[in-house]
């Protein structure tokens, strides 16, 4: 949870430090107050889209430590029926095992996004045209998500751990 508040306050100062320069302030067509007003607006949204998202992974990371938990006790055999077979099996120092099952997460937040602006110039009978392109790449989320369980020698389910949602 530390992390993603981490995350979530240099996203912010990110933002902040970004639409502080006036140096792209050209390549809008607002005026002044208009610019500011729609940097501030801009700045709230994003504000609160980080506090939802905090919201809703600390909900989710309860609701996963409670359906970790629920297996305690469990054999393991009832857990390999409900989520299939385990990705690796190793040996635990006290003569149980570790099952472990991974997966690779990726949450596209954004398409690639093209934005083609231009103006043109008039020099007697010539028609100069100069476009500009700006490209703004693909924005995802990719993590690893992991769950252990260490099972006794009698297949019991004993211990756990997650990371990742």
């Amino acid at each position: 949870m530390k992390a993603i508040a981490i995350v979530c306050l240099l996203s912010i100062a990110f933002y902040i430090g970004c639409g502080s320069t006036t140096s792209s302030r050209s390549y809008y067509p607002y005026s002044e107050a208009e610019y500011r007003t729609r940097q501030v607006l801009a700045g709230a949204v994003l504000i609160a889209g980080v506090i939802f998202v905090v919201w809703v992974i600390d909900g989710a990371s309860k609701l996963n430590s409670a359906e970790m938990e629920s297996w305690k006790g469990h054999h393991v055999s009832e857990l390999i029926r409900s989520v299939g077979p385990p990705q690796r099996i190793v040996s635990d120092a006290a003569g149980g095992k570790i099952y472990i099952w991974r997966s690779e997460v990726k949450i596209p937040l954004a398409k690639e996004k093209t934005e083609r602006r231009g103006t043109a110039t008039v020099i007697g009978d010539t028609i100069f045209y100069k476009e500009k392109t700006k490209t703004t790449p693909a924005l995802n989320i990719e993590y690893d998500k992991v769950r252990m369980f260490w099972v006794n020698s009698q297949g019991i389910i004993y211990h756990w751990k997650w990371k990742g949602l």
